[in-house]
């Protein structure tokens, strides 16, 4: 199934982007972040039980 993606206006684009650089909690990626991420297949069975795991990464329940 497609979607439709609606693109924000640059103003609009701008004011999130200012919002995301405003908020403490965020920052932006570096490489060693991005060299020790892990996928969410690895890191959700350690999370919760496999079978919870499991069910949260099934396709049945993208989107």
């Amino acid at each position: 199934m497609w979607r439709n993606v609606i693109m924000p206006t640059e103003e609009k684009d701008a004011e999130i982007n200012a919002g995301i650089a405003a908020d403490p909690d965020t920052s932006e990626w570096t490489g060693e972040d991005f060299a020790t991420a892990r996928s969410a297949y690895e890191v959700l069975p350690e999370l919760f039980s496999a079978e919870i795991a499991d069910e949260m990464l099934s396709p049945k329940n993208k989107g």
